[in-house]
């Protein structure tokens, strides 16, 4: 149906221009046709009267036309043209039949939304382009699917055989936004379509997309198209709020979602039991390709669905326990009880049976109902004021879309919002209704329930912990994908995660004998006399690391899932340590063949994780939960580069809040052997969201590794943050701090409570004044960013330990019995047998290196602090020592590095951990970016030094605080020709990274700068 009092109802008008472009044989084909008869608003017509009932292909066809106007107008290339056309014309081919009503029960059958399948069948599309002659439209097709999934900047249809790439990046971040951007054209005319649909005033989407404009990598908004913007998105969620997530909206879906779980019971084993990597799947009799007229017919045949059915469309609808009287809700919630945090659909039928019948009802009359959602978040409330406070409407003459982003924020959720749904109740029998005492729904009963992972003493020690239900239910979930799948957990525990393995495959069909599919292994004695009980020859006792593939029945598996024991390295040693580092250096060998090993510095999850690698099949998975020092430690650079060589797939998933009660801060790692190339992340807040986790997941930014080489700490920030970085240091306008310094550890004593003395200690032990040196022995006895003869009286006057012994290697105790009875002490303690003492001779007498120009933070709070040695002293290995190529400079380039480039760097080069520290070992501060003095003029120097008291006084008064916007000023924008939004751009995203990493540290707690411990 065709309405023409609308421009962009006129389909002719834009068949025609895109037919002009070459693409009458895509508009052809059976996958785009089939959109004509799929409506583009699912049951709304069951919940609102309609005044236009459009198409998916109406839309697709306006969506590409409108695109098609926009990167004409924006002087894109013709290359870049097409793909942007082609994109949109297909980004709708992969929605089902009723869409999107039915994309829970697509989400179900699937576990893909209809994004990802549309990517499949583009991708089906290219083909057979291909295997007719046509390879160019069949390449363009692919780009267009590339930039559909965020692939397109790393895409290798992107480039000519010489290299050359025929899309360029500045193109590419047009392309994105306007596909996939906060304010994408699919969600104008989306938006707007639906508006005329319900019959809502609206903004023209012609007009919008005729406002944008560009900078080189940036897509702008004109300032007097902003009320519309904000029209556009408060009619978003007002589409949403009204429409359809209220009352009647949730029931028809449920309805819609039941009745085609009743028609298609069984999952698609045409895609279920293929590779991922095949997408040649027949969809001739796949319910994908369906229109809403065949989904209608086939829910005509089943006669359950078919009364829903017929419900629906009289607008019959169930109602919703959320409508019910709080009396009747509470009893349900109190017998539902934690069936809502349940999936599967045995569970969910239980909870229904059991309603029914104390309702009274048809089971069929009862649905216990999981949706996906939306949820929108606007930054302010007033449509003008969504610039700065200092400037007005009229002055801004156009805005980015990266404003538009942080302005408007819209997410999808999964399994967040569920409800119970059943047939209406007279008002007097809901006034009278109650509930029976709540009965255990549990999992399956095919298997005993096992408790959760628990803690009792010492665990810590061993690096066992509790790991949430929430992160166990997910990694099982996406690593077990067939009643068939095999598992092993290496590190089983109380086989909390092995528990919900079983009840995976019981959910996929697996039966009884499927419990032979899990496997476990655990070395320790307590946990495993808990399990055995249940899981009796399934749990192997043994170390993990005494195993090779093939052992004690450890074949190859298709998922390695689990919470791997973190003992941090100083802990992890011995024998235990020895044996670990040879099972995964055997591991590393076989992928890797190079003379790249895991050293002796690695905490203990490092060599579990590669073992592991060797228990997967070809085809495996590998679901974890990990430290982030995964990303940033030098010791995990084997592991990097092995995930790189053994998968096809990573996938990270971040947490902005800490899921453990330990410091250490962790992340998932999904690792898939099969699938698209490529590493992609996202962050959450918690692992409550995990269940919409997926929908999430964007390409990670990608380094050039020129400046900060080795690391994935990258996955923490935007493409345009590490463009800009690279630029900066590729033009020499930034630095390396090593190319203007030397930094080393400090002093290690060997044991700093028996070689550094408080005054009052040194004179209880009568040790005389030329056996003790000044020395810093924390970071925090530096109270700025210049530490003077005066801070050192106050470490005197306040007795602070700031004394460290210094006694030559050829001096005669027996001079002085005092000193000689201190050393038998230290004797008497062991002192002389400890690691760095008994290696070196005499074991008292520390070795004692020159006195540095700087000191440098190692383990820090907010920031970490470059200060002037100007009392010079030196400091022990709680700091570093920084020696300056140009001493004449220091105050210059310690007051450089206070700029918010820096601190950047600092975030991304450096190691945080989940107490909120952040630390920097002498590798990672060589890395770290300065500005490049010498670009400097003579007059913007000379201003410089000004600065240094003025940051030492503040770091006095008001510790660790952030950017200091004038010297950003003066150094970066003046000075280096950065401009201001590039200097806004740094600013805001180390803040933002300080602030996440500081956000990890538990609440009450102290962050204080130094070292864990005295090596």
């Amino acid at each position: 149906m065709e309405h023409k009092d609308y421009p962009l109802d006129n389909m002719e008008t834009a068949e025609r221009a895109l037919c002009d472009l070459g693409l009458e044989t895509i508009i052809n084909r059976r996958y785009l046709q089939r959109l004509k008869d799929i409506r583009l608003l699912g049951t709304m017509q069951y919940v609102v009267p309609l005044k236009h009932n459009y198409s998916r292909y109406e839309h697709s066809l306006a969506v590409a036309y409108l695109t098609l106007s926009a990167v004409q107008s924006l002087g894109l290339s013709n290359v870049a043209i097409r793909v942007a056309v082609l994109a949109a014309l297909l980004h709708d081919v992969g929605h089902t039949a009723m869409s999107h009503a039915a994309e829970v029960f697509l989400l179900q059958r699937h576990r893909k939304f209809h994004e990802d399948h549309t990517c499949r069948i583009v991708t089906l599309l290219s083909k057979e382009l291909s295997s007719v002659g046509e390879k160019n439209l069949a390449t363009l097709v692919q780009l267009a699917n590339d930039l559909l999934s965020g692939h397109l900047s790393s895409s290798s249809y992107r480039r000519l055989p010489d290299g050359k790439c025929i899309i360029d990046d500045d193109d590419i971040f047009i392309l994105d936004e306007l596909t996939t951007g906060a304010m994408s054209i699919d969600m104008i005319e989306g938006v707007t379509r639906t508006a005329r649909s319900i019959g809502l005033a609206h903004p023209d989407a012609s007009m919008l997309v005729s406002s944008l404009s560009r900078t080189k990598q940036e897509l702008m908004v004109s300032a007097e198209a902003w009320p519309a913007v904000w029209a556009l998105f408060e009619l978003q969620r007002k589409i949403y709020n009204d429409y359809i997530y209220s009352t009647s909206g949730m029931a028809a879906e449920a309805m819609l979602t039941r009745a085609l779980e009743l028609v298609f019971p069984q999952r698609n084993q045409s895609l279920e039991e293929r590779e991922v990597q095949d997408f040649d799947y027949d969809l001739a009799n796949d319910f994908l390709t369906m229109t809403d007229k065949h989904m209608s017919l086939c829910i005509q045949e089943h006669p359950v669905a078919k009364d829903l059915l017929q419900r629906l469309e009289s607008r019959n609808l169930f109602v919703s326990l959320a409508s019910i009287s709080p009396k009747v809700l509470k009893d349900i919630i109190d017998y539902v009880g934690e069936g809502y945090d349940i999936v599967f659909e045995d569970s969910k039928r239980a909870v229904e049976k059991s309603l029914a019948s104390h309702l009274n009802l048809e089971p069929s009359q009862v649905i216990f109902h999981s949706t996906i959602r939306k949820i929108f978040r606007f930054k302010g409330s007033e449509a003008l004021r969504l610039f700065s406070d200092e400037s007005t409407f009229s002055e801004v003459m156009t805005r980015s879309y990266s404003e538009i982003r942080r302005q408007f924020k819209t997410e999808r959720t999964s399994r967040t919002l569920l409800d119970v749904f059943f047939s209406e109740i007279e008002a007097e029998d809901s006034r009278n209704y109650s509930l029976p005492s709540p009965v255990s729904l549990g999992p399956p009963k095919t298997y005993p329930a096992i408790s959760k992972r628990f803690r009792r003493g010492g665990e810590e020690k061993n690096g066992t912990v509790a790991t949430p239900q929430k992160v166990i239910d997910f990694l099982v979930a996406w690593a077990l994908r067939s009643s068939s799948d095999t598992m092993l957990d290496p590190a089983c525990g109380d086989a909390a995660f092995l528990q919900e393995g079983w009840n995976r495959l019981v959910s996929l069909g697996a039966s009884r004998e499927g419990l032979n599919q899990i496997r476990g292994v655990e070395r320790h004695p307590g946990l495993w006399q808990e399990t055995r009980r249940v899981w009796q020859e399934r749990i192997i006792q043994q170390d993990f690391f005494d195993i090779r593939p093939g052992e004690h029945g450890l074949h190859p598996v298709d998922a390695v899932v689990g919470n791997p024991p973190y003992v941090r390295a100083h802990r992890f040693k011995g024998k235990d340590r020895e044996k670990a580092l040879q099972a995964a250096n055997e591991t590393l060998n076989q992928f890797l063949r190079n003379d790249m090993r895991l050293r002796q510095g690695s905490s203990s999850w490092a060599p579990f994780l590669i073992h592991a690698c060797a228990f997967l099949r070809p085809s495996g998975r590998l679901a974890m939960v990990l430290p982030t020092e995964l990303l940033t430690a030098d010791y995990a650079k084997p592991i990097r580069e092995l995930l790189k060589k053994r998968f096809h797939s990573l996938s990270f998933v971040l947490f902005k809040k800490r899921i453990f009660e330990q410091e250490q801060d962790t992340l998932l790692l999904l690792a898939d052997s099969v699938g698209k190339p490529g590493i992609n992340r996202t962050e959450i807040d918690g692992p409550e969201r995990l269940d919409e986790v997926m929908a999430l997941m964007t390409p990670a930014p990608h380094s050039s590794d020129v400046w900060i080489a080795g690391k994935w700490t990258t996955l923490l920030t935007s493409q345009h943050i590490l463009d800009l970085l690279h630029s900066l240091f590729a033009r020499n306008v930034a630095i390396q701090f090593g190319t203007i310094a030397t930094i080393r550890i400090g002093l290690v004593t060997g044991n700093s409570e028996f070689f550094t003395l408080k005054p009052s200690e040194a004179k209880s032990a009568n040790l005389k004044n030329e056996w003790l040196t000044p020395i810093l022995t924390k970071a925090n006895q530096i109270p700025g960013a210049v530490f003077t003869r005066e801070d050192l009286d106050k470490l005197r006057q306040t007795d602070a330990k700031h004394l460290v012994l210094r006694i030559p290697p050829d001096t005669d105790l027996s001079l002085d019995p005092d000193l000689q009875s201190y050393i038998e002490k230290g004797r008497s303690q062991g002192i002389h047998s400890l690691q760095k003492c008994r290696t070196r001779w005499p074991w008292y007498s520390v070795p004692y290196s020159e006195v540095p120009d700087v000191f440098l933070t190692y383990m820090s709070g907010k920031r970490c602090r470059l200060c002037l040695n100007e009392a010079q002293v030196n400091c022990t290995n709680n700091l570093h020592q920084v020696f300056l190529k140009h001493q004449a400079l220091a105050s210059m380039f310690i007051v450089s590095f206070y700029s918010s480039l820096t601190g950047l760097s600092i975030e991304l080069a450096g190691r945080g951990y989940g107490g909120g520290l952040i630390k920097l070992e002498p590798g990672d501060a060589k890395l770290l970016l300065l500005p490049n003095l010498e670009r400097l003029a003579g007059t913007t120097l000379a201003r410089i030094p000004g600065f240094l008291p003025q940051i030492d006084t503040k770091l006095r008064t008001q510790p660790d605080d952030g950017v200091w916007e004038d010297l950003d000023e003066l150094i970066l924008v003046q000075g280096l020709g950065l401009s201001i939004d590039e200097c806004r751009m740094i600013q805001q995203e180390y803040i933002r990274l300080r602030d996440r990493r500081m956000n990890r540290a538990q609440r009450n707690e102290t962050v204080v700068d130094g070292r864990m411990g005295d090596g």
